[in-house]
């Protein structure tokens, strides 16, 4: 049970929510209600397994307000920046069989704060952060870009990323000048996936994996590496770019895409073999998309954006997706969306747009230059940092309730 109350502390008109008598994961609007619009605290007792979330717009889009799971109470949810704005809500169970779909409409919008320490961390001359993936529960990778080189931060928690104040653990060089500039990255079963590439020219890059199952001592796949643009491939300003570096393992092996500058163009490479960490696998070409040329017959919208990450999930009916993060210059303004991967599809419809969100970054934290989806088990989050380093850096983590299917 769920009581919603008009004003904080509980006082004023109250309202109670009755999972009894909804469906789980449809979405319920509150319009016609006496708090529609008029929530400001809350007092819930909820199945250890069960959370609610109240949402800013009737469409499920905008600012959410998680409750749950078990037994607690907010005397005011102003302090999470969700004052009067309770237009709709829904419920899940943490271990319901989500689809990717299902599962990305519930990535909460307001990211939960936390940070880490960076001394110790040498990101080179001119360098910020970029990409981010997930090591572990306690761990993140994050790439850097430099005037000199790129690095790949390992930086660590207590218990889990996001609770406490992390450090960094482990560095290492991913590429040097002229390929400096580090990229969006993504890391299935222990294995990281990473663009180089040169910033000035922006006419080639090359494309790295590393072992990073044990976080201090990162373990490089070279034989994995490739450049771009490869054998029989014509070089051209921006088309071989790697800003944005999608990984997941399928039925039969690995999928790995490869977004262009802006994330205009992205190419989709197979592993040779099912396991990466055979020095005889490699990954080949296997075909590509261009935004600029994409049939958008289907999609929710026609837009397609600057995308600093692109990261892939397959289910388990092979069905491929990856998520895209972008942010404009203005803080608190950032985008998930969703597309569908068809590989078997005709070239200007093997991408369709299925989702979007509206997240929404504090404490100078932003999807434009450092961030990345991740999946923590069967849970999907997405995770941005700061821009540059500072005395401590901080991190953003927006958390989906769990139950992804397949995965």
């Amino acid at each position: 049970m769920v009581t919603l109350y008009e004003h904080a502390d509980f006082n004023g008109k109250s309202f109670t929510l009755r999972l009894d008598l909804r469906v789980d994961k449809a979405l319920h609007s509150m319009k016609g209600s006496d708090l529609h619009d008029e929530v400001s605290s809350v007092r819930w007792d909820l199945p250890d397994d069960v959370v609610v979330v109240l949402y800013e717009d009737a469409d499920g889009t905008g600012r959410t307000y998680q409750i749950g799971p078990g037994r607690g109470s907010d005397r005011s949810t102003h302090s999470e920046n969700f004052k009067d704005c309770a237009t709709a809500w829904r419920w899940t169970r943490r271990g319901a069989n989500h689809s990717v779909l299902e599962a990305f409409e519930w990535i909460s919008t307001e990211g939960r704060g936390s940070g880490f320490d960076p001394v110790g961390a040498d990101i080179g001359s001119g360098g910020h952060l970029q990409g981010v993936g997930l090591v572990d529960q306690a761990t993140l990778a994050i790439s850097t870009s430099g005037h000199d080189k790129a690095r790949l931060l390992i930086v660590q928690w207590p218990a889990r990323v996001g609770s406490g104040t992390g450090r960094v653990v482990a560095q290492c060089d991913i590429g040097e000048s002229p390929l400096d500039h580090g990229g969006g990255l993504q890391i299935a079963d222990g294995v990281l996936a990473v663009g180089t590439e040169d910033d000035d020219a922006k006419d080639r890059s090359r494309v790295r994996f590393f072992d990073v199952r044990v976080p201090t001592d990162i373990q490089d796949l070279a034989w994995l590496d490739f450049d771009r643009p490869g054998p029989g491939q014509r070089s051209a300003n921006k088309r071989w770019t790697a800003g944005a570096i999608g990984l997941a393992r399928t039925v039969s092996g690995y999928l790995l895409i490869v977004g262009s500058w802006d994330s205009n163009e992205i190419d989709f490479y197979e592993s040779s073999l099912p396991d990466l960490r055979d020095a005889a696998c490699v990954f080949t070409h296997v075909g590509d998309w261009s935004q600029f040329d994409a049939n958008r017959t289907g999609w929710i919208d026609g837009n397609w954006a600057s995308y600093q990450s692109l990261n892939l999930v397959v289910d388990g009916t092979g069905r491929a997706f990856f998520i895209g993060s972008h942010g404009p210059r203005v803080i608190g303004k950032d985008w998930l969306d969703l597309y569908e991967l068809r590989l078997a599809a005709s070239r200007n419809r093997r991408v369709v747009k299925m989702g979007k969100r509206h997240v929404k970054p504090h404490g100078g934290v932003t999807f434009l230059h450092a961030g990345g989806i991740v999946i923590d088990g069967t849970v999907l989050h997405a995770i941005a940092t700061e821009k540059n380093l500072h005395d401590i850096t901080k991190i953003n983590v927006f958390e989906g309730p769990g139950g992804l299917r397949g995965v």
